[in-house]
């Protein structure tokens, strides 16, 4: 083997070395620049349903109990109350909604 090619074959095999390991770098970083862009969006995510507003409904069944049933993000929460008193008695602000929703709608009636 010419002493010329021999220098260059070393040459070669250094600097495709030095790109394996250059490659082998951007690779990691990239990777760390996914987690933190997942991360990111996780948290954002869990922001944007924790803020989310809460939706209420009711149902009200023919021997006038009303079930109101509140969903928030993942959550949901349900009460169930003898009747409308009962209702604004435990909680005027619902009691507010549920009037309200009554008049505007109908909704609100009891089911047969």
């Amino acid at each position: 083997m010419p002493k010329d090619l021999g220098k260059d074959l070393k040459e070669l095999q250094e600097n495709a070395e030095e790109m394996r390991k250059d490659a082998a770098k951007a690779q990691k970083e990239a990777q760390k620049a996914v987690q933190e862009g997942m991360r990111q969006y996780e948290a954002a995510r869990g922001e944007f349903f924790a803020q989310s507003k809460a939706r209420t409904s009711f149902d009200v069944s023919s021997d006038g109990k009303i079930r109101v049933t509140t969903r928030k993000g993942g959550e949901e929460l349900t009460q169930t109350f003898d009747n409308a008193e009962a209702l604004k008695k435990a909680n005027p602000d619902l009691y507010a909604k549920y009037q309200k929703l009554r008049e505007g709608s109908g909704k609100a009636e009891p089911r047969e």
